[in-house]
């Protein structure tokens, strides 16, 4: 409870330059200092370990980039040899299933879930899991105490509507994940299929680096502007958000799809409104 103005010594919060994301904040709302080691290209273990001092609270890693740098297992071997815990950030990575469980059972001391994304529940819910002691001084952040998350709280109807969802989430079987998988790579296959002759497209490919990590990439030559492309598309009816360049490099110009986040014929409904979109941009 003495968040944000009283941390004591040890308030750094250690992270790998290529786990940096603009959700760093979050650590810095609360008083905390990230400090990066490594580099973009990757970091080793002995720059992680000489990153740890005194200061450090703990230490962030964030799932969505586990194939970068030292990996988690080590992480937190080598975090729990000099008594830092470690925050997983798993938002978005969940899948397959059986991931849902690993990260605590592997010893992440805490782990951030996102109950919307690909869990599918409403999107301002949540699992914070971990070790007990931590969840609970987590918890003495909420009503009825007056800490920094008193201001973020979430409506018991949601927390019920997340529980079914969860349960949905838990129910699928193996197989069937893996016929689900099959789908989303199918649509991505047919919407880059039509995209790709249409006046204004320079290519028109899909993106799986796994799995269940499947994006249609849509990239124009110089006539279009993919970000005014998804702005345009954002104020339509429907409003279909897509991704950009997250890096506001401009030369990047393309938009991606994912598929996860498609309802049952929405990639219809998205391709013709982009080919109309497209059009327009050209008359």
């Amino acid at each position: 409870q003495r968040v944000p103005d009283d941390l004591g010594a040890r308030r750094e919060i250690l992270t790998q330059v290529s786990h940096r994301s603009p959700y760093e904040f979050a650590y810095k709302m609360v008083g905390g200092e990230v400090v990066h080691v490594g580099s973009s290209s990757g970091c080793t273990e002995e720059e992680l370990v000489a990153g740890i001092s005194g200061r450090t609270a703990a230490i962030a890693f964030s799932a969505h980039r586990e194939e970068r740098g030292v990996s988690l297992e080590r992480t937190i071997e080598l975090a729990h040899e000099h008594d830092v815990p470690v925050i997983v950030d798993a938002a978005m990575a969940v899948l397959p299933r059986r991931k849902l469980r690993v990260y605590a059972s592997i010893g992440a001391d805490l782990v951030a879930i996102s109950g919307g994304k690909q869990i599918k529940g409403p999107n301002d819910t949540g699992i914070l899991c971990g070790t007990r002691e931590l969840v609970e001084m987590a918890k003495l952040q909420a009503s009825p105490f007056n800490g920094m998350g008193r201001g973020m709280k979430v409506d018991r109807t949601q927390i019920v509507g997340f529980l079914k969802a969860l349960e949905l989430f838990l129910e699928k079987a193996p197989e069937e994940e893996e016929a689900e998988f099959g789908e989303w790579r199918r649509k991505a296959d047919w919407i880059t299929t039509e995209m790709w002759s249409v006046n204004g497209v320079s290519s028109a490919e899909v993106s799986a680096l796994k799995p269940w990590e499947v994006r249609a990439m849509i990239s124009f030559d110089d006539r279009i502007s993919a970000r005014d492309l998804a702005f345009d598309l954002r104020k339509g009816d429907p409003s279909i958000w897509v991704e950009t360049s997250m890096s506001g490099d401009a030369s990047v110009n393309r938009i991606g799809i994912a598929i996860d986040s498609l309802g049952e014929g929405e990639e219809k409904l998205i391709v013709s409104t982009l080919k109309q979109k497209i059009y327009e941009a050209l008359s």
